[in-house]
């Protein structure tokens, strides 16, 4: 190519492409393992029968504050997937997170108030008594 101009647009095509392959956000998933009802690890099961759960990432952003709210949603969904693995709960997670962690509730009481949706989850424990699980929406407010 002896054509400088047509010299620099080609190179120009090969570098956009090459950016576009490294920065499309791929396949990458975090893969949580039930392992029974209310059993979840970060590993495959010993006895081979599990459920994998996949978690979808946050898509990647091209403004720098958006990039660090993603980091940041990364990080809070390790949180919650962690939290689940012991069955813990967390403000903020989701019904179906909650599911997850301390399995389906003995009731749930819903109401709706000022245009929002509330509900409560009651978890029968036996001689414990039992817990409450709160939600606005589909988040979790709070627990005891």
């Amino acid at each position: 190519m002896s054509d400088p101009k047509q010299a620099f647009s080609m190179l120009s095509s090969c570098i956009i492409l090459l950016l576009a392959t490294l920065l499309s956000p791929g396949d990458a998933k975090a893969t949580i393992y039930q392992c029974g009802d209310n059993s979840f690890q970060q590993t495959p099961c010993a006895s081979g029968h599990s459920q994998t759960i996949e978690v979808d990432p946050p898509q990647a952003s091209s403004t720098p504050n958006a990039a660090a709210k993603n980091r940041g949603d990364l990080a809070l969904q390790y949180k919650y997937r962690t939290a689940m693995i012991q069955h813990k709960i967390m403000p903020g997670m989701t019904k179906k997170q909650v599911l997850r962690s301390w399995g389906t509730p003995t009731k749930k009481n819903d109401s709706f108030l000022q245009g929002v949706s509330r509900s409560q989850w009651v978890y029968e424990r036996g001689k414990n008594g039992s817990q409450n699980v709160y939600f606005k929406g589909e988040r979790v407010t709070g627990w005891n």
